[in-house]
């Protein structure tokens, strides 16, 4: 029996912008595109090969050097649906949360594994090899 992969589609991109002269430190706005090197996405907050651990990590000292696995946030535009139902919100947007992707069409999105790949761009399809833009782990 031939696995079916799930297909999504980007929806939107945004990235958090700002600096320390600014008012607003951490600001995610939309994008047109975004651009990817080994450290995440150029320009973005997030981005760096390393970052300091902080209250994510209780159990370790803050400011203690870590490998940012942390450089793309993606979101889900259903579980953000959810999310603000829950809240009785009327919405919840992507840049609240300093989303970089929103990406629909995949089912339960945040309960990817750490880990996984996400091929995106290209004429993939699922099938075959792939020729898209990125894969994003």
């Amino acid at each position: 029996m031939k696995q079916v992969r799930p297909i999504g589609r980007v929806a939107g991109v945004f990235a958090a912008t700002g600096s320390p002269s600014s008012p607003h430190e951490f600001v995610t706005q939309a994008v047109e595109a975004l651009a990817f090197d080994a450290a995440g996405i150029r320009g973005d907050l997030h981005a760096g090969l390393t970052r300091r651990s902080g209250p994510r990590e209780p159990w370790l000292p803050r400011g203690l050097t870590l490998r940012n696995d942390r450089q793309v946030s993606a979101l889900c535009p259903a579980e953000l649906a959810a999310i603000a139902r829950g809240l009785d919100l009327p919405a919840l947007p992507p840049e609240w949360l300093g989303g970089n992707l929103l990406v629909e069409g995949l089912v339960a999105l945040s309960a990817i594994a750490p880990g996984s790949r996400l091929a995106i761009g290209g004429g993939w399809g699922g099938t075959g090899r792939f020729d898209g833009s990125a894969v994003l782990r």
